[in-house]
């Protein structure tokens, strides 16, 4: 237990520290939020040509978004959430009478994903703090918090092997 206590204040304080530097380099961003990731990546910094299929950025051209969230360079539209889709269209619905904005296909889609972290980190230093931080999170949530409630009475950890179950 004071092992798992250890690895808990480690984990904290790094996790702490990671948010600070983030915090001052990139301002009040939510890192747990997909949009607020998309929106600091691919619009307040302008790494889209990292990770783009063209290696151009989404922002040439850019001035202003339209009533429904389109750029006016075309190339990218940002939904009220911040969600950002590449090469959007508007389509009619009729029954809401209004228009929504969908990408021409799926594969047209902006990510805050690992893989995409890790194009961006490869040119930009600080992205790799913001992986680190997901490392550490995930592994504070699922490994070190998860450990206590695992420990049987006569303070051992013991295995719980079911043949039946997953």
């Amino acid at each position: 237990m004071e092992e798992v206590d250890r690895q808990y204040k480690e984990t904290t304080e790094e996790i702490k520290t990671l948010e600070k530097k983030l915090f001052d380099r990139f301002g009040d961003v939510n890192f747990g939020s997909p949009a607020q990731l998309q929106r600091m990546l691919y619009v307040d910094n302008d790494w889209s040509k990292y990770v783009t299929s063209d290696h151009k950025s989404i922002l040439e051209g850019h001035d202003n978004f339209d009533e429904y969230g389109i750029s006016n360079n075309g190339k990218f539209s940002m939904s009220n959430s911040g969600a950002i889709v590449l090469d959007p269209v508007k389509e009619w619905v009729a029954d809401q009478k209004t228009y929504v904005i969908k990408p021409k296909n799926d594969r047209n889609k902006l990510s805050a994903d690992s893989k995409n972290l890790e194009l961006i980190a490869a040119h930009v230093p600080e992205v790799q703090d913001l992986i680190d931080l997901r490392d550490l999170t995930k592994h504070l949530t699922s490994f070190v918090e998860k450990v206590p409630t695992l420990i049987s009475p006569d303070g051992r950890l013991h295995g719980d092997f079911k043949q039946s179950h997953t």
